[in-house]
């Protein structure tokens, strides 16, 4: 089961894409991090 489901989050400040066609699923009772170079839009995406 999916606790939660992103589907084709696009994020766009300034004239600059920060997030572009992002697609992603969270499994419930797992644990999941997000990795990427600083400036990657992790923090944006939560």
């Amino acid at each position: 089961m999916n606790i939660i489901e992103v589907k084709d989050v696009n994020l766009t400040l300034s004239k600059t894409e920060i997030l572009k066609h992002i697609n992603v699923t969270f499994e419930e009772g797992k644990i999941h991090g997000l990795i990427g170079r600083n400036g990657s839009g992790k923090t944006m995406l939560l």
